[in-house]
């Protein structure tokens, strides 16, 4: 709501339309495992046909994710997307969308926590993997993106635990001075201008 239509503005400007997706938007709530998998996995497809390399955005938090079963894909889908059994569906997103190709496109933007402890602990499973192994996983994901893509594709960020009356927000997503919005529009801003220089052509229709 607040980087994209700025970016989108900016994109105008030099004659392109950004299209925005995420990964999850489109899948039906009675969808079955391996057609979510399908669903997420075709779109990032989609926009390498598209975009040659699809502009990627992992928001790296402090939850692996869902593992899926040997049961939950058929082998036909493994073997199309060289399915790594164990990993998570969103770890496979990353691997499709940036590790593969080594995309240099992807941003990856890791988070710190501060205040956690102000989280109620009804809703801390929300944001914190209470599994060991599923941290472990995490920890060794993290270390994974920072020692395969450069410092300029890898961020990290921080946000700040509030309790008012109860409701629990994060200071530091929003606004323009914010360090995760300007980390977001800038390196978007620089790979989208390295892909597609600023067309010249005239401004005026009669010279065009």
């Amino acid at each position: 709501r607040e980087v994209f239509p700025d970016l989108r503005l900016w994109c105008e400007e030099r004659k392109l339309r950004l299209v925005e997706c995420d990964l999850r938007w489109g899948v039906p709530k009675d969808t079955t495992s391996e057609e979510t998998i399908k669903i997420c996995l075709s779109e990032l497809d989609r926009c390498y046909e598209d975009n040659v390399a699809p502009f990627f955005l992992n928001l790296c938090g402090n939850r692996a994710g869902w593992v899926p079963t040997f049961n939950d894909l058929s082998s036909n889908v493994a073997m199309q997307y060289g399915w790594v059994h164990g990993l998570s569906v969103t770890e496979m997103e990353t691997v499709h969308g940036a590790f593969r190709k080594l995309n240099p496109n992807a941003l990856f933007l890791i988070r710190t926590v501060e205040n956690q402890e102000l989280i109620p602990a009804d809703q801390l499973n929300d944001f914190f993997a209470p599994e060991p192994e599923m941290q472990v996983k995490l920890e060794k994901l993290k270390l994974e993106i920072k020692t395969t893509f450069p410092e300029t594709n890898v961020k990290d960020y921080t946000v700040k635990c509030h309790v008012d009356d109860g409701n629990l927000s994060f200071a530091g997503l929003r606004g323009d001075d914010s360090e995760f919005s300007n980390n977001v529009f800038n390196f978007f801003q620089q790979r989208i201008d390295s892909l597609y220089p600023l067309d010249n052509t005239p401004k005026d229709p009669l010279q065009a």
